[in-house]
């Protein structure tokens, strides 16, 4: 079993509840007056200031959590707003005095070892981007967050005489009944249309406020901004635009081979955007497991088969009431792992019905959750805050780690290829889509001047650019211009997408080494993830034994890779 080590506060009081700002300032006022003139008096300032950011950290993600797991809870609402109006501000500002306090020190230029380099260059560009007035600003974002999750929320639609949420209906498109997905695909479609104009407007306010952010910082748009802030020291953007063109090349054209197979297939003309996710054959629909109790089962088996390491977290998580994974109403789309960094076990949260997706998204989070677990040891919480970039390869990784453990999931030897093929077309579908929503982003914020149409009219661009050829979107033109808009991460977390494309290359790399040897993979994984933000991306994706690379080449290199394990496990 795990040895999970939760923090012990040795500065701030056992018992302190963190109500609200006045009960941490009395902590955070201490830790500003503090003398760090010695090495040893700023050794204890670092450990102190990281259980300060530690408990604040866990307090902030489990309002968060309650706030996602029910939408529609006005103490919970209450609870996450007060957080992001009256505590989040006050900790922008005193954490950049913090910062100024580090950086004023005699050791600054004088770091003990490449993880304290590489913390002291991330301060520098964190102090060298903070400005007061981008305080209310990023609260004010916050706030439209909030509001864009309580939208998606409440979303749900009618077929047959019930009513479910868009990922309960999102299952009737795998149906061999053509009608019925039909049915389920303009429901969902028309359903999304209804908060367009929301969406718009509240898209609208957000590209303001982050545009007046990156004035306020001195940038000329916000994408450079972002880019800074994000800390992307070992790629720029337009290694991205390189990232966008290489899917067209590379990608694209297997999807349009695809397609023309599965039309053959299906005995049809020309594709509807519903004939995309269903059987070629009519076969019933694959599914996974009946009920969110059985997937966490058998995706602990799945991940015990792998290292038994890895099934131990999600059974740590299960027995602490950190799993919530079935989609009901009033709860906020997509699915996270909320890191925990004083208790070091994380919340897992997603909205699964039935579906292959399902369950590889139950194991992309166990990879998180992993992350977590490994990179808890780490003396300092500043240590453990790693970039996007390694991030996803410990989730996507093990999606990889876990494909031949799919049997687990389907004893059918035929569902479990159907599973696979399945798995793996969307690894393909995903490049395009990835594409996209990175290359939308620049144009948004590069051109924030643009009305909602405008954004519109520049998606539906960037859409047909990346559509793959074979299915007819011709007369659903207004819900195509604004599909952006189901992309959770272009309103919350602007930008956060091409990590994706990156781990999932990296990923690749890992299940390309993990066929050949196994046990050292799995030594190599576990080694880079325990290693935090304590090494730059290419160092942690060099312990990994992959190279930190996204390039039209190694894009080239894996694709076809990509199509033997297709071949392998193709119906």
């Amino acid at each position: 079993m795990l040895d999970i080590k939760p923090l012990q506060r040795q500065f701030l009081p056992v018992d302190l509840k963190i109500d609200n700002w006045e009960t941490l300032a009395p902590y955070a006022q201490q830790l500003l007056e503090r003398d760090i003139s010695t090495r040893d008096d700023f050794d204890k300032f670092m450990r102190d200031e990281s259980e300060f950011g530690a408990a604040v950290n866990e307090e902030e993600m489990w309002r968060y959590v309650r706030n996602s797991r029910y939408t529609h809870d006005e103490a919970a609402k209450k609870a996450y707003d007060d957080y992001v109006a009256f505590i989040s501000p006050q900790l922008s500002e005193w954490g950049n005095a913090i910062n100024q306090k580090i950086l004023a020190s005699p050791f600054i230029e004088q770091p003990q070892d490449e993880a304290e380099r590489l913390l002291f260059r991330r301060l520098k560009q964190e102090a060298s981007m903070f400005r007061s007035e981008n305080v209310p600003l990023q609260t004010e974002l916050m706030q439209l967050v909030s509001q864009t999750n309580e939208v998606r929320g409440a979303m749900s639609v009618v077929l047959d005489g019930e009513t479910m949420t868009l990922p309960q209906a999102n299952q009737r498109l795998f149906w061999p009944d053509r009608a019925k997905r039909e049915e389920a695909w303009r429901a969902i479609n028309a359903r999304r249309l209804q908060d367009k104009e929301t969406f718009d407007d509240i898209f609208d306010q957000m590209v303001k406020k982050r545009h007046q952010m990156a004035l306020n910082a001195g940038y000329k748009n916000f994408r450079d901004y972002q880019h800074d802030a994000y800390l992307r020291f070992d790629y720029t953007p337009e290694d991205c635009y390189k990232f966008h063109e290489a899917v067209e090349k590379h990608i694209l054209p297997i999807l349009a081979h695809m397609n023309k197979k599965r039309a053959g297939q299906m005995k049809l003309d020309v594709l509807k955007p519903w004939d995309l996710a269903c059987d070629t054959f009519g076969r019933p629909a694959l599914k996974a497991f009946d009920g969110a109790d059985d997937m966490v089962d058998k995706g602990i088996a799945v991940l015990d088969a792998i290292d038994p390491m890895f099934g131990d977290v999600v059974r740590a998580q299960r027995d602490m009431d950190r799993l919530d994974l079935a989609s009901r109403p009033h709860k906020r789309p997509g699915a996270y792992n909320a890191s925990m960094n004083e208790s070091h076990v994380a919340f897992m949260f997603a909205n699964a019905t039935s579906t292959v997706d399902d369950a590889s998204t139950f194991i992309h989070e166990a990879g998180h959750a992993t992350h977590d677990i490994l990179k808890s040891r780490l003396p300092l919480g500043a240590y453990k805050v790693v970039g996007m970039e390694i991030a996803e390869v410990a989730s996507m990784t093990m999606e990889l780690f876990a494909f031949d453990q799919w049997p687990v999931f389907f004893s059918d030897t035929e569902e479990c290829k159907r599973a696979q093929e399945e798995f793996i077309s969307f690894i393909l579908v995903m490049f395009p889509w990835m594409a996209q929503i990175d290359a939308i982003q620049h144009e948004f914020y590069l051109k924030p001047e643009m009305t909602p149409e405008e954004r519109n009219d520049a998606w539906h661009a960037i859409a047909r650019r990346f559509s793959v050829e074979g299915v007819d979107y011709s007369e659903f033109t207004p819900g195509y211009r604004t599909q952006w808009q189901k992309q959770g991460h272009v309103f919350e977390d602007p930008f956060y997408y091409i990590e994706y494309a990156i781990a999932q290359l990296g990923a690749l790399q890992l299940w390309r080494n993990y066929q050949r040897d196994p046990v050292k993979t799995i030594a190599q994984y576990k080694a880079a993830l325990a290693l935090g933000g304590t090494k730059s991306l290419p160092e942690l994706y060099e312990t990994a034994g992959i190279k930190f690379d996204f390039s039209p080449a190694m894009l080239a290199e894996l694709t076809p890779f990509l199509m033997e394990q297709m071949a392998r496990f193709e119906s």
